[in-house]
């Protein structure tokens, strides 16, 4: 009989001290007692690491329902399988396919599945499992929870015992990344669907702003965003030696993709920018990648073309190859944070016009090369059907219109709106009342010296009233207060 039913699963991540278990106790003996799960067989999957096994010892302290070999204590209401043989990211075909193809083969057992994994694991190789061709028909992911440990990530340590978790990467001998905590957590926020931040009792409202913040809330407005994105790495690259750096891409990562072009690409962008490892992108052995991660979605400054050239002039140019630093960014997106689509905004993206065929593109083309088969939604304006039918042919682009910005008269604000009025009523009361606009004319004069216009100008402070009548008659020119002499007008017969 076939088998049509899948497992929904959890994935529960966070650091050591984040609160994972405690969670994962909550949720199994609250499945326990609630009426409405009585029966649900849960199977539970732990990455426990280490000798002492106090996930373990835990876990099998909650009541519920299992003894320490993981069976069943007079009920049927799961199963806990311990993986204690290293990080569970870096052993996913040697420790964890095999336990999920025994789980599949039981999938008429068990209700639901829930993975807690090791503090240091990376939670995306994890997901990327279940699509492998035996699983993707037995289990599905419902979830990723990633667990925040809220004092910690306020003073910066993202880990309670910053310590401890450094034991843990030494003591891991199949650890095969060595990411830092901050990137590690990024990771695990990129993931997640929802995010539960724990410890939060003792913390005041300011504290807990700064736990927003880390765990990257998605912004109201645009405004946050950009400012975050010039606050990082950006294509100004004499301001980037004091910039963060959000992601980076490893030499070994960038290489393994670079060496896989076309020879005769490889050779172009050598003999124009010289080897990758003397890209100025480049810090620590990584490159820089520009960014910011808000939950599972990123936002980027695309990278510029070139360097040390015309910028506006090389936009088009379809013989300018892309440096290191360009296809580390998209091969940074393709493989390390492995995205479903990729979206440009802004009229218009540099990557259509890089060199290549005009349509048919192939593996010797470089937009298809650096972008490959992803879906790309092209936000454009309608009045430039032109360069989005290039995205279109050129980058697979789904172009959205959207309509010009309506046009409106700028006006002015502030003091200058109120100078302006004061300008109208002294050309209204030249003719009407000369006393009045003499009044007037004082008035203006105050408002400018008030407002510093005089030195907008190019006007120095007037020391006395002889100054501020010649300020006043030099600067009204300027302001429109005072018309220009009349022309000399000679009429011949």
């Amino acid at each position: 009989m076939i088998q049509t039913r899948k497992i929904p699963t959890t994935v529960i991540t966070g650091f050591l001290g984040s609160g994972k278990t405690t969670l994962l106790c909550h949720l199994l003996t609250n499945a326990n007692a609630n009426a409405n799960a009585n029966g649900k067989r849960i199977a539970v999957i732990f990455n426990e690491f280490g000798e002492l096994g106090l996930d373990g010892e835990f876990l099998h302290s909650c009541g519920i329902g299992c003894d320490e070999n993981g069976k069943p204590n007079g009920d049927d209401l799961g199963q806990v399988v311990k993986l204690a043989n290293g990080c569970l990211c870096c052993t996913v075909q040697e420790e964890f396919a095999p336990v999920m193809e025994q789980l599949a083969a039981r999938r008429d057992e068990i209700d639901y599945l829930v993975i807690e994994t090791f503090g240091l694991a990376l939670p995306k190789p994890l997901v990327q499992a279940f699509q492998w061709s035996a699983l993707r028909d037995a289990v599905t992911v419902d979830s990723v929870i990633t667990v925040v440990d809220a004092p910690a990530v306020a003073a910066g340590r993202f880990a309670d015992d910053p310590v401890a978790v450094d034991a843990q990467r030494r003591s891991d001998d199949s650890l095969n990344h060595d990411s830092p905590l901050a990137e590690l957590f990024e990771d695990q926020l990129a993931t997640a669907d929802p995010v539960i931040v724990y410890k939060t009792d003792a913390m005041d409202a300011a504290a807990l702003a700064e736990v927003g913040v880390a765990t990257r809330a998605v912004p109201d407005g645009g405004d946050a965003p950009m400012a975050d994105l010039v606050r990082g790495v950006t294509n100004n690259l004499d301001a980037n030696g004091s910039c963060s750096a959000g992601q980076s891409l490893a030499m070994a990562d960038y290489l393994l993709d670079f060496n896989a072009l076309p020879a005769e690409g490889q050779a172009a962008i050598n003999a124009l920018w010289g080897r990758p490892e003397h890209d100025p992108m480049l810090r620590g052995g990584c490159f820089m990648v520009s960014d910011q991660r808000y939950g599972n979605a990123f936002v980027g400054n695309q990278p510029a073309r070139g360097r040390d050239l015309d910028l506006v002039a090389s936009y088009h140019d379809a013989d300018l190859v892309p440096t290191h630093n360009y296809l580390a960014f998209y091969f940074w997106l393709r493989r390390a944070f492995a995205v479903d689509a990729v979206v440009h905004v802004g009229k218009h993206g540099n990557l259509e016009w890089l060199p290549g065929k005009s349509v048919a593109l192939g593996a010797a083309c470089w937009p298809d090369a650096i972008l490959g088969p992803l879906p790309h939604p092209y936000p454009f304006i309608v009045n430039d059907p032109g360069e989005v039918s290039q995205a279109k042919r050129r980058t697979q682009a789904v172009g959205i219109d959207h309509l010009m910005p309506a046009m409106t008269r700028a006006e002015t604000y502030g003091p200058l709106q109120a100078l302006e009025r004061q300008m109208d009523e002294y050309y209204e009361a030249l003719s009407l009342d000369p006393r009045r606009a003499k009044l007037l004319r004082s008035s203006i004069l105050d408002s400018v010296l008030e407002n510093n216009l005089h030195h907008e100008l190019g006007f120095e402070q007037p020391a006395d009233d002889a100054g501020r009548e010649a300020l006043l008659s030099s600067a009204g020119y300027a302001l429109g207060c005072r018309a220009p002499p009349a022309p000399c007008v000679t009429l011949y017969q």
